[in-house]
């Protein structure tokens, strides 16, 4: 989803424990401002002579993003991003749409059709007069990509969430959504309250046919994918709304880019791996 579009005020959790590192500025991830060739400064008479060679703020930006001339902000920013930015891994963001940006909510791949404030979650769309700026020029032509409403052009966010009283709750990404006989369940409104019950940062997924799944919750922990031992099934079950198929224990995969968000999809892979006895 468009950061720019919200003012999200997400809550802490307690962070989860993982030991892959978080990709590197200059690695090439989507945004990095810089890239291999950037020059990295590493005292402070380097700083200097950099910023003055500078051409333009961009370059300004790819310098800062990479300069380790000072040692305690260098720990600090990577510890942001190992720790803190993945103590939200799962949750629940809110805000409000900034100025001048719409947010709809269409049900779920039928984007023609939206849903009224407090009728229910779905995928979220958002218009904003720059929303289509600097981006793939393939954009205006693929129609599934965006939707008019209004006569206005909005984008197909690929998440799913709700709005009530203005107010958009964001509910997690829709190839994450659980396809179960029961119907769509949202990742993210499954995790919240198994989370809160056993104070552990906990990932839902699907496994199974689309349209059948089973759900699936693992609660972060140490050591391989496993069973859940008794206590913490009940614990598990009990806070959930919903039937939940398998509780287990095991590390949770996060993205390789900043550690911030749970992959889901590669957790999904490893549970019906092992539920499967593989």
């Amino acid at each position: 989803m468009n950061t720019t579009s919200l003012t999200a005020s997400p809550g802490p959790l307690p962070p989860a424990s993982n030991d892959r590192a978080a990709v590197p500025p200059g690695s090439g991830w989507p945004g990095d401002p810089a890239t291999a060739a950037t020059p990295v400064a590493r005292d402070p008479a380097e700083v200097r002579a950099l910023a003055a060679g500078a051409g333009s703020l961009a370059e300004v930006a790819a310098l800062e993003s990479v300069c380790r001339a000072c040692d305690r902000l260098v720990r600090w920013r990577e510890e942001v991003a190992a720790t803190r930015r993945r103590s939200f891994a799962a949750q629940a963001y809110w805000g409000r749409p900034v100025p001048g940006c719409s947010v709809l909510v269409t049900r779920l791949d039928d984007p023609g059709t939206v849903l009224t404030d407090g009728a229910g979650w779905g995928e979220l769309l958002v218009h904003a007069p720059w929303m289509f700026d600097g981006y793939d020029a393939a954009w205006s032509a693929d129609a599934d990509t965006w939707a008019v409403h209004d006569g206005l052009r909005f984008h197909r966010t690929g998440d799913v969430g709700y709005v009530e009283d203005g107010l958009v709750m964001h509910l997690g990404r829709r190839r994450h959504v659980i396809e179960s006989a029961d119907g769509a369940l949202a990742s993210v409104a499954v995790e919240g309250p198994v989370t809160a019950a056993t104070g552990r940062l906990t990932a839902a997924v699907g496994v199974g046919p689309v349209g059948h799944q089973v759900l699936c919750v693992v609660v972060d922990g140490g050591g391989r994918l496993r069973v859940a031992g008794h206590g913490l099934r009940e614990v598990a079950r009990e806070a959930s709304a919903h039937r939940i198929a398998a509780v287990l224990e095991g590390p949770l995969p996060v993205d390789r880019r900043h550690q911030s968000k749970i992959d889901r999809t590669a957790l999904a892979e490893d549970v019906a791996a092992f539920l499967a006895g593989r």
